[in-house]
């Protein structure tokens, strides 16, 4: 068989995956794809993706068989899903009234501790008891209602007239009692405690538990302050800046009404932007008061069983921790000038923890065979599976982990096969979230069978009787003619050497475009032209023997040798997915062919192998220091050198006439801008591999 023979069948097998990869990735799916594994898809469904921990494995057995005989492929997928956490409404209802204040702004100041006025003691009453620290002789503990509550313990209404007096010294000299104010007014506090809340407003919000469940979408919060009256400065919102935005709005400002402040919670828990409006009942309902809780004793109450109020104290009084205590839903919901981190632990807890079931509902495992193997007709399990062409599919309804499925193939050609081009799981989970999962590729080593030589049998010569001599009488001579022929047979005529494909091995340097304009696809929605021939060239390294040796050789303004000449496949793997990494602007067909001449002029070449070259570009050659005619006289040069170019134009911006013209023959170069009938085409070439 002739070098150039030879080299068109390799570089022929090549071109037309090339061609067909491009295709099947783009076409629908009853055409054939190429031989090569496709990765792991990226692309993710839009929206939130399922939380279920998915596991996909694939196998087949046997891993090496005699072209002719089949192997069992085995998928298994295996699942297991969290509990789905509810989602949370929550509501932060913020003190800014006169004592969370540092006592400006209009708020009384504390009333200072006057001196006792002198009493004379009677001798004719017994001695007085002895009174506890803290309390004031038969009035028991000194804890009063805040100055602006009525006798009955509720807010009591200020008449707009009324002016704040005022505790304060002109002089050094006594103090002077002046009249007890009119208690409509609050006093101020001796901290900045809104400056505390602002504070821990932005812990909350910024702590990476809070955080997660805003991104998820399950945590809306939403913003009250309050004071006399109460102003909702945030609805419910998955944004926590807007939350801490409302909190640095915050400013300490006239008396203290907490009543107004939680009917406005709850109204925003359970009116328009609340998750009940879209049918969500299973969610969880949050208050957090943040307050010096100096409210009035009538005010202190807890709400509904269906929502957890959560009580958080800033500088809380030892007169109104039990008003904290008995806000808060229970006392683990109670916190004492807690910090952020110890609210944000309680709620990871106790609400962060809590969920519902998930399961995985419906479950779809597709595989899809690679052009040289055969699946095997009714060698599926389970049995429902629907077959169109090369792909087998199964559709499963609330499948139990693990689950397995199984077929059988048959390789249709020798060397280290791929059983699939695709093989993945597709699943929805109870909760209406989809997911993804890709199995692993596995190959097939086929060998080619080789016929058992016949013995051959020598046949044993029959001994023959030996004659006795007989004593004869001699014989006179006399003259006789003889007749005499003579034959002159021609000179030989040479045969074209068989071809035996045992004995022919190749060097090839797949030369592949690695210009920018290779990112783009081969079509709309297609893969990227460079992961068309990467697949494509793959699936070439796939079909070769033991003894060929393949280089990869990537050029863009610049020409890079990724792989030198090798018979190591995984090498050559590594170097073509490595290609996309060395993409840069430029399209020097030049240099990459002066690449390409010298690895198969160099020492890793082979001697008895034949050599080719295997040119794939999307675009035109526009080097500013080599031209056309360089290119040209360059592969006139390489073909002098006995050197097979065979030439790829992927796309529609091609320069067809240079490509033809570097061709070893016009045949040799091939336009792929689309090949809907090429699995044909494809499957007999492989027929043919190595001799036509």
């Amino acid at each position: 068989m002739s070098t150039r023979s030879y080299s068109l069948i390799a570089v022929s097998l090549f071109l037309a995956a090339v061609v067909l990869t491009a295709t099947a990735l783009a076409t629908p799916t009853d055409a054939r794809p190429s031989l090569a594994p496709v990765a792991e898809q990226q692309a993710t469904p839009a929206g939130p993706v399922s939380q279920c921990a998915v596991g996909a494995a694939k196998a087949v057995a046997p891993e090496s068989l005699i072209l002719g005989e089949s192997a069992s492929v085995t998928l298994v997928f295996t699942h297991t899903c969290p509990p789905a956490p509810l989602p949370v409404d929550m509501v932060l209802v913020a003190d800014q009234s006169f004592s969370m204040g540092r006592g400006q702004g209009g708020g009384l100041d504390p009333p200072p501790t006057l001196p006792p006025e002198p009493v004379t003691p009677d001798p004719s009453r017994p001695p007085p008891t002895p009174v506890p620290p803290g309390q004031t002789p038969g009035v028991g503990p000194q804890c009063v209602p805040p100055p602006f509550c009525s006798g009955s313990g509720s807010i009591r209404t200020a008449e707009p007239t009324a002016t704040p007096t005022r505790w304060w010294q002109r002089t050094p000299t006594p103090l002077i009692r002046t009249p007890e104010p009119t208690p409509v007014q609050e006093h101020a506090g001796g901290q900045d405690k809104v400056r505390d809340v602002r504070q821990w407003v932005g812990d909350f919000v910024g702590d990476p538990v809070i955080r997660a469940d805003f991104a998820s979408g399950r945590l809306l919060v939403g913003f009250v302050g309050f004071n006399r009256r109460a102003v909702v400065r945030q609805n419910l919102s998955p944004d926590p800046s807007a939350v801490t935005s409302s909190a640095n709005r915050l400013r300490a400002a006239d008396i203290t009404n907490i009543r107004d402040a939680l009917r406005e919670a709850e109204r925003i828990l359970n009116g328009q932007g609340a998750r009940t409006q879209h049918g969500d009942a299973g969610r969880q309902k949050v208050i957090v008061i943040l307050s010096d809780f100096q409210f009035c004793p009538q005010d202190v109450q807890r709400l509904g069983s269906d929502i957890t109020v959560i009580a958080v104290g800033f500088g809380v009084d030892r007169c109104d921790t039990d008003k904290l205590q008995r806000m808060a839903s229970s006392r683990m919901w109670a916190f004492d000038g807690g910090r952020a981190r110890d609210v944000v632990a309680a709620y990871e807890q106790n609400i962060g923890g809590a969920g519902k079931p998930v399961a995985v509902e419906d479950l779809t495992i597709r595989d899809e065979m690679a052009a040289a193997i055969e699946l095997q007709w009714h060698s599926w399990h389970p049995p429902t599976a629907t077959v169109s062409g090369a792909r087998i599919e199964w559709s499963l309804a609330a499948p139990s982990s693990p689950i397995t499925t199984t077929y059988r193939v048959r390789p249709l050609v020798d060397g280290l096969l791929p059983v699939s081009v695709m093989a993945e799981a597709v699943y929805t989970d109870s909760l209406g979230l989809t997911g993804r999962i890709a199995f692993p590729p596995v190959h097939i080593h086929v060998t080619a069978h080789t016929p058992t030589p016949s013995p051959t049998w020598t046949p044993v010569p029959t001994p023959t009787a030996t004659a006795t001599n007989t004593p004869t009488s001699t014989p006179t001579p006399a003259a006789r003619y003889l007749p005499v022929a003579r034959k002159h047979w021609p000179p030989p005529t040479p045969t074209e050497k068989p071809c035996i494909p045992e004995e022919e091995t190749v060097d090839v340097a797949l030369l592949i475009d690695t210009s920018t304009s290779m990112a783009d696809p081969t079509r709309t929605g297609g893969p990227s032209k460079m992961a068309a021939a990467v697949q494509a060239a793959q699936a070439l390294v796939a079909l070769l023997k033991a003894d060929d040796q393949t280089a990869v050789i990537g050029f863009n303004a610049e020409a890079t040798v990724l792989q030198g000449l090798t018979a190591d496949r995984n090498a050559v793997v590594r170097a073509l997915e490595g290609l996309a990494d060395t993409q840069a602007v430029g399209t020097s067909i030049y240099r990459g062919l002066a690449a390409a001449r010298a690895e198969l002029s160099g020492p890793r070449h082979r001697p008895d192998n034949n050599r080719s070259i295997v040119l794939v570009t999307d675009g035109r050659h526009n080097d500013p220091l080599h031209g056309l005619d360089d290119v040209r006289s360059l592969a006139a040069a390489i073909l002098a050198d006995d050197i097979e170019i065979v030439t790829v134009g992927l796309g529609s911006d091609i320069d067809d006439d240079l490509l033809r013209d570097i061709a070893s023959t016009p045949d040799y170069y091939f336009r792929a801008p689309d090949a809907a009938d090429l699995f044909d085409i494809y499957r007999e070439i492989a027929r043919l591999i190595p001799c036509p």
